[in-house]
């Protein structure tokens, strides 16, 4: 996550008007579920290189 903010700073910082004010910490549980406990493919899909398995088995890897 903080490479591609890192890689996107620069195009964001020369856009006028354009001011981060809020960025969420976002991970996955140990679990591989969500924070109510369900296994979801959309808001966790699979990640190549990621080392977690998404929960839809047959999604091709993004």
């Amino acid at each position: 996550m903080a490479a591609a903010i890192d890689r996107a700073r620069p195009a964001y910082d020369q856009l006028t008007g354009v001011t981060v004010t809020w960025r969420p910490d976002c991970h996955a549980l140990p679990t591989e579920t969500e924070h109510l406990d369900y296994c979801d493919g959309v808001s966790h899909p699979v990640v190549e290189g990621s080392g977690i398995a998404g929960s839809n088995r047959l999604e091709t890897p993004l």
